[in-house]
């Protein structure tokens, strides 16, 4: 096991504590990637000088995912077929709008022909 200098706060549900930037801890290798992967703790320190104080990390804002708005959508497939689009209204192919399902399916085949 080695040493780990926290550098965000969290609480750490295996003991049971909260902890802070500067916090030592000793920790698995396993448990010490999923902190690291979070951001909670820096590099190992246990190759440093028992004597020397380790530096302290800046802690800055870290990135956050990008909301599922923000992510490119493909656009829906061109079909032969008129979509429902709520209060009796259809949309066809095309992009227009008709009311009615019998209206829409023979706006269709007129446009086909």
């Amino acid at each position: 096991m080695a040493k780990y200098t926290v550098i965000a706060e969290f609480i750490d549900l295996q003991a049971g504590v909260r902890r802070r930037p500067g916090d030592e801890l000793d920790l698995s290798e396993e448990r010490a990637l999923l902190l690291r992967g979070r951001g909670l703790i820096a590099a190992p320190v246990s190759g440093l000088d028992p004597g020397a104080a380790a530096a302290p990390v800046p802690a800055g804002p870290r990135p956050t995912p990008a909301p599922a708005s923000d992510v490119a959508q493909a656009p829906p497939p061109v079909t032969e077929e008129v979509t429902p689009v709520g209060g009796g209204w259809y949309e066809l192919p095309d992009g227009r709008r008709v009311r009615g399902r019998e209206a829409a399916l023979g706006a269709l085949t007129a446009g086909a022909g």
